[in-house]
């Protein structure tokens, strides 16, 4: 087990951590944009608005909560074997990441 005084160990622990991180979050965006072109060219074919496409009526603001869950389910329906279910969590992980992010740098 290094110890805390083991600088150069810390220090390579951590190269680690972050080259982990910033490989999560390319893949979380690469999920995301399969999403997107999917979701693009379903609203296109069908002709439809977005919130109809993810069957969700009753958005009345910018701040109405939606449910995860049914949110996955629609996106996973219309992706069909376009994105696996693990593709469409990684994708909503990578959109809920970029609106915090935009969220704290408007607040900021």
């Amino acid at each position: 087990m290094p110890s805390f005084l083991d600088f150069p160990q810390l220090e390579h622990e951590i190269d680690i951590f972050e080259s982990s991180l910033a490989s999560k979050q390319v893949d979380n965006r690469m999920c995301g944009d399969k999403i997107i072109q999917a979701i693009t060219q379903y609203i296109l074919k069908e002709n439809i608005p977005i919130k109809e496409s993810l069957g969700i009526g009753y958005i009345s603001s910018e701040n109405t909560m939606i449910n995860k869950e049914h949110l996955k389910k629609e996106i996973k329906l219309i992706c069909g074997s376009s994105a696996t279910y693990d593709e469409v969590v990684k994708g909503l992980e990578h959109f809920h990441d970029v609106s915090l992010n935009r969220k704290q740098m408007e607040a900021g």
